[in-house]
């Protein structure tokens, strides 16, 4: 999976002062005990000779004998012992002293026999949401779908009810988003009238998607286009990954899916089919996945961005998916995604 520097960053910063964060709280614990606890400074003055005379005991093997090695041992184990009953008896836990970490599983390292600790998923995930410029997911998610909104009784030209229809569009959702990868490049146009769900499913989508670590950014088609009309276009070598300067840019390519609502509302420019060829390309090279939402028809996509674009959008491993009463619409053939 591919996460976006800044996304990176955030969990090196957040590892970084947690560390430091752990110093701190060890001298702060040091310091109160030396201040406060009668001969405990002592004791770790005389466990640091004893532990140099057993390093050197070691070290020098037969020429100090097992006797003098067994004996620094045992005096060790009694200092250890002491300096412990000293933090009880001051209503301090035994291992106040020790190490201070958040995350006994890492060490505060993010890793664990070299894979990300949970402690670092859970992090990742937070993350991931912030990033994803999607609010309130907390109510965007499949649990959250009352299919009682769409009617039984309205039956679509080729005798599915609404109903029906919707339920087999979720149930692709579902299995969308459960066998989501970073590289399959296989996306979504929601199409429909207006208060149909489009955008409620590709958020519930989105949750699944970040829930299990990909990284998701969320735009309506105005901001997207904006970003990309802001954007310097550098034509550079395909080598070169640095295709566009601007950083909300950038991570509307590197993002793992990308999620652009209400196309066909932004702004018209003579430049708006070529801005988005150019992104949707770039994406399908990368193999990384988009949802489209649109009130428009693909014939009417193509109208206004050309049916070069659209081509690009709608050609596999693109799926064709509609919210709407399925007037004129073959749910099985959407449905499909071969």
């Amino acid at each position: 999976m591919s996460y976006p520097n800044e996304i990176n960053n955030a969990i090196e910063r957040h590892y970084s002062l947690l560390r430091n964060e752990n110093v701190r709280i060890e001298n702060e614990r040091r310091s109160h005990v030396y201040e406060n606890v009668a001969g405990y400074r002592e004791l770790t003055a005389e466990q640091a000779q004893l532990s140099a005379q057993a390093a050197r005991a070691a070290l020098g093997g037969s020429a100090y004998g097992a006797d003098a090695q067994a004996r620094l041992s045992s005096q060790l184990q009694d200092l250890a012992r002491r300096k412990k009953e000293l933090l009880i008896q001051n209503g301090l836990p035994e291992d106040y002293l020790e190490p201070y970490v958040h995350c006994p599983i890492c060490k505060d390292t993010g890793y664990t026999d070299g894979k990300p600790c949970s402690c670092s998923r859970q992090l990742l995930i937070s993350l991931l949401y912030r990033y994803s410029n999607l609010s309130a997911l907390d109510q965007q998610n499949f649990d959250k779908l009352d299919m009682s909104l769409y009617p039984e009784h309205i039956k679509a030209k080729n005798g599915w009810s609404v109903r029906d229809i919707m339920e087999q569009i979720v149930d692709y959702c579902k299995s969308y988003a459960e066998d989501f990868t970073a590289d399959d490049a296989s996306s979504l146009l929601l199409t429909g009238n207006t208060g149909t769900g489009k955008t409620f499913l590709a958020s519930c989508i989105a949750r699944r998607v970040m829930d299990r670590g990909y990284s998701v950014l969320y735009l309506s088609a105005t901001d997207a286009f904006t970003i990309l009309r802001q954007d310097t276009w550098a034509f550079k070598d395909e080598e070169d990954d640095d295709t566009f300067e601007n950083e909300k840019a950038k991570m509307m390519t590197d993002c793992d899916l990308m999620i652009i609502d209400d196309l066909g509302t932004e702004p018209e420019t003579a430049h708006t089919s070529s801005y988005f060829f150019r992104l949707i390309n770039e994406r399908l090279v990368r193999r990384k996945s988009t949802i489209l939402t649109s009130n428009h028809t693909p014939d009417q996509l193509r109208r206004t961005y050309t049916e070069r674009v659209v081509d690009r959008i709608t050609s596999a491993p693109y799926t064709h998916l509609c919210t709407t009463d399925g007037v004129d619409f073959n749910v099985r053939h959407s449905l499909g995604r071969s």
